[in-house]
């Protein structure tokens, strides 16, 4: 049974995940709350991607936008959708997400059908509601909403995203939104959390909390400068912060572009995983992307270890000259200089991993 078919099943067992709650903003109060429906304790997924008993992958990817920015009436993206149906943007991916047992992606814009933009904004980003099964047919299995957009269309647009994601399967979280998926009998924590609305203890204590329920943390955090390739002074601040907490694996995004990784504690901090399947801008510059994937190991006697990490270098487009939100692995020459610039930008770190240049046997897409 592939993920794909599985998605009716993800559907049903929507109340086998739980939502937590990690205080409460004015603001925000409304994305703490439970989505009726989606409350309870954590019990299993059903994943059938990774059939190793024993092992559990993770595969993290970037910014994705699904729709364009609504105060310029841009419909480029909806013109893609309506010419080549849902499934074509994840097309290229979808069978390494088929792979793993979770895969996570920044969420950069409100799903809904409001029509109230936030004011002040240079960008307000929208796509339609049933833009969420995009992430579903493409076999993502969590977005995290913890970004600068997530209030483009207030937060009637913010509640909207969330019922929308998990009506499609795809647990949200983010800010004081967590969640815990517990797959193979290993409890997993998801906290999304940005630069700009938390500061380092509240990033430690709000990881702690999470990690006392759960063998795992993943913490994502949108932060940093935008098309800065190097990790600034307050993101390895930040990184530190949440490693210190509990955190078991921290998924940078914001710039836009790709950043290093880090090892802290021997614990692996990626900075930035650029664009993917990004319907903010019809042709960036640097089309460079990856897909990060980290293996844990089930112990006999409990919890995890941790294995190998892997770097998927992609594109976000199967074209140079244009954009076709169509996120794809690449081979020859462009793999190897995605990978020489992610290992080049990891030298900034005192501890930091070296990425095989040699392209595997198994690697395909367009170069």
């Amino acid at each position: 049974m592939t993920k794909v078919k599985g998605f009716a099943l993800a559907l049903m067992m929507i109340l086998c995940l739980s939502t937590g709650v990690l205080g409460e903003s004015p603001e925000e109060a409304w994305l703490a709350m439970p989505v009726s429906g989606t409350g309870g304790e954590a019990t299993s997924a059903p994943k059938s991607g990774n059939e190793d008993p024993g092992t559990i992958i993770i595969s993290a990817a970037g910014d994705c936008t699904l729709g364009g920015d609504a105060k310029a009436g841009d419909n480029r993206f909806a013109q893609y959708a309506r010419k080549n149906g849902y499934a074509y943007f994840f097309s290229n991916v979808a069978e390494i997400f088929a792979g793993d047992d979770l895969t996570i992606v920044n969420l950069e814009g409100p799903l809904t059908g409001a029509h109230r933009r936030r004011a002040g904004r240079t960008f307000n980003f929208r796509g339609l509601p049933e833009y969420a099964q995009i992430l579903a047919l493409g076999n993502v299995d969590a977005a995290t909403v913890a970004n600068n957009h997530r209030m483009d269309f207030g937060s009637a647009g913010a509640r909207d995203t969330i019922k929308n994601l998990e009506k499609a399967g795809i647990r949200a979280f983010g800010m004081k939104r967590t969640a815990i998926v517990e797959i193979k009998g290993v409890k997993i924590g998801l906290i999304g959390l940005t630069e700009w609305d938390h500061k380092l203890k509240t990033v430690a204590d709000m990881v702690a909390k999470l990690k006392k329920d759960c063998d795992l943390v993943v913490c994502t955090m949108h932060w940093g400068e935008e098309l800065n390739y190097k990790a600034t002074s307050k993101q390895k601040r930040l990184a530190k912060a949440a490693i210190s907490g509990g955190a078991d694996l921290v998924l940078g995004s914001h710039s836009h572009v790709l950043g290093g990784i880090e090892l802290i504690d021997g614990k692996p901090v990626v900075y930035s995983l650029g664009n993917f399947c990004f319907g903010g801008k019809s042709n960036p510059t640097d089309k460079r992307t990856m897909i990060f994937q980290q293996t844990y190991h089930i112990l006999p006697e409990g919890g995890v270890s941790q294995g190998e990490s892997r770097v998927i270098p992609c594109t976000i487009s199967t074209r140079s000259n244009t954009n076709d939100y169509r996120p794809t692995p690449v081979k020859g020459g462009t793999y190897t200089e995605i990978m020489k610039k992610i290992n080049q930008l990891s030298t900034q770190f005192e501890d930091y991993p070296v990425l095989p240049l040699e392209e595997p046997e198994q690697a395909g897409g367009e170069g």
